[in-house]
Protein backbone atom coordinates (compact mmCIF):
# COMPACT_ATOMS: atom_id res chain seq x y z
CA UNK A 1 0.00 0.00 0.00
CA UNK A 2 1.59 3.46 -0.65
CA UNK A 3 1.91 6.23 1.75
CA UNK A 4 -0.66 8.43 0.48
CA UNK A 5 -3.30 5.01 0.41
CA UNK A 6 -2.42 4.47 4.31
CA UNK A 7 -2.35 8.18 5.03
CA UNK A 8 -6.18 8.64 3.63
CA UNK A 9 -7.33 5.17 5.03
CA UNK A 10 -6.00 6.42 8.44
CA UNK A 11 -7.46 10.07 8.60
CA UNK A 12 -10.68 8.22 6.98
CA UNK A 13 -10.07 5.23 10.43
CA UNK A 14 -9.78 8.34 12.73
CA UNK A 15 -12.83 10.99 11.66
CA UNK A 16 -14.70 7.49 12.08
CA UNK A 17 -13.94 7.59 15.55
CA UNK A 18 -13.77 10.87 16.23
CA UNK A 19 -17.49 10.99 15.16
CA UNK A 20 -18.18 7.90 17.55
CA UNK A 21 -15.95 9.12 20.55
CA UNK A 22 -15.61 12.81 20.36
CA UNK A 23 -13.94 13.41 23.51
CA UNK A 24 -11.33 10.72 23.24
CA UNK A 25 -8.19 12.07 22.66
CA UNK A 26 -6.57 8.90 22.32
CA UNK A 27 -7.86 9.08 19.09
CA UNK A 28 -5.59 12.14 17.91
CA UNK A 29 -2.96 10.60 19.90
CA UNK A 30 -2.69 7.33 17.81
CA UNK A 31 -3.17 8.83 14.70
CA UNK A 32 -0.45 11.51 15.23
CA UNK A 33 1.75 8.37 16.17
CA UNK A 34 0.60 6.34 13.28
CA UNK A 35 0.82 9.38 10.88
CA UNK A 36 4.96 9.54 12.60
CA UNK A 37 5.47 5.78 11.09
CA UNK A 38 3.43 6.50 7.36
CA UNK A 39 5.63 9.40 7.08
CA UNK A 40 9.48 7.38 8.34
CA UNK A 41 9.55 8.06 11.47
CA UNK A 42 8.64 5.31 13.56
CA UNK A 43 9.48 5.35 17.45
CA UNK A 44 11.40 3.50 19.36
CA UNK A 45 9.16 2.49 22.19
CA UNK A 46 9.98 -1.35 23.35
CA UNK A 47 13.61 -0.82 24.11
CA UNK A 48 16.25 1.95 25.20
CA UNK A 49 18.78 3.40 23.32
CA UNK A 50 21.07 0.38 24.77
CA UNK A 51 18.48 -2.13 24.08
CA UNK A 52 17.18 -2.64 27.27
CA UNK A 53 13.01 -2.86 27.82
CA UNK A 54 11.42 0.58 28.91
CA UNK A 55 10.75 0.33 32.14
CA UNK A 56 7.60 1.96 33.61
CA UNK A 57 8.63 2.85 36.79
CA UNK A 58 11.92 5.00 34.99
CA UNK A 59 12.14 8.53 33.01
CA UNK A 60 13.23 8.62 29.28
CA UNK A 61 14.60 11.48 27.20
CA UNK A 62 13.49 11.04 23.28
CA UNK A 63 15.55 11.88 21.15
CA UNK A 64 14.46 11.88 17.23
CA UNK A 65 15.61 9.79 15.08
CA UNK A 66 17.41 7.94 17.89
CA UNK A 67 15.36 6.28 20.91
CA UNK A 68 14.60 6.52 24.25
CA UNK A 69 17.93 7.02 27.09
CA UNK A 70 17.20 6.27 30.50
CA UNK A 71 17.84 9.58 32.46
CA UNK A 72 16.79 10.58 37.01
CA UNK A 73 14.73 13.45 37.18
CA UNK A 74 13.57 15.42 40.54
CA UNK A 75 9.90 14.19 40.81
CA UNK A 76 8.92 17.64 41.96
CA UNK A 77 9.86 18.95 38.94
CA UNK A 78 6.19 20.50 37.69
CA UNK A 79 5.70 20.84 33.70
CA UNK A 80 8.09 18.70 32.27
CA UNK A 81 9.89 19.15 28.22
CA UNK A 82 8.36 17.71 25.82
CA UNK A 83 10.75 15.10 24.86
CA UNK A 84 11.27 13.99 28.17
CA UNK A 85 8.59 10.83 29.32
CA UNK A 86 7.83 8.49 31.24
CA UNK A 87 8.58 4.96 30.71
CA UNK A 88 4.80 3.96 31.31
CA UNK A 89 3.50 6.38 28.59
CA UNK A 90 6.19 4.53 25.84
CA UNK A 91 4.60 1.17 27.11
CA UNK A 92 1.00 2.60 26.47
CA UNK A 93 2.09 3.94 23.09
CA UNK A 94 3.69 0.69 21.76
CA UNK A 95 0.37 -1.19 22.56
CA UNK A 96 -1.31 2.07 21.14
CA UNK A 97 -3.75 2.04 23.72
CA UNK A 98 -3.67 4.50 25.62
CA UNK A 99 -5.45 5.35 29.37
CA UNK A 100 -6.70 9.38 29.93
CA UNK A 101 -4.70 10.00 32.85
CA UNK A 102 -1.67 9.89 29.75
CA UNK A 103 -3.10 12.18 27.66
CA UNK A 104 -1.75 15.58 28.02
CA UNK A 105 1.69 13.51 28.52
CA UNK A 106 0.86 11.84 24.70
CA UNK A 107 -0.24 14.98 23.41
CA UNK A 108 2.83 17.20 24.54
CA UNK A 109 5.67 14.48 23.54
CA UNK A 110 3.89 13.50 20.03
CA UNK A 111 3.29 17.32 19.30
CA UNK A 112 6.98 18.31 20.31
CA UNK A 113 7.86 15.12 17.88
CA UNK A 114 6.00 16.29 14.80
CA UNK A 115 6.87 19.54 15.55
CA UNK A 116 10.72 18.55 15.44
CA UNK A 117 10.53 16.41 12.26
CA UNK A 118 8.64 19.49 10.42
CA UNK A 119 11.38 21.52 11.31
CA UNK A 120 9.24 23.82 13.47
CA UNK A 121 6.94 24.85 10.30
CA UNK A 122 3.38 24.65 11.25
CA UNK A 123 0.35 22.14 10.44
CA UNK A 124 -2.03 23.75 7.95
CA UNK A 125 -5.00 22.57 10.18
CA UNK A 126 -3.36 24.64 12.80
CA UNK A 127 -2.94 27.79 10.85
CA UNK A 128 -6.24 27.87 9.37
CA UNK A 129 -7.65 26.96 13.02
CA UNK A 130 -5.76 29.60 14.35
CA UNK A 131 -7.11 32.24 12.07
CA UNK A 132 -10.37 31.95 12.87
Amino acid sequence: MSPETELFSLYEHTLDAMSAHPQDEAVLRLFELELLDIVGHSLQLEHDIHHQPISTQAYYRYQPGIGPTEISINHSVGHLPWDIVNGRLLKQLSLRALPEQDWPQAKSFLRGLIKYYMDGKPLMTRRLLSNK
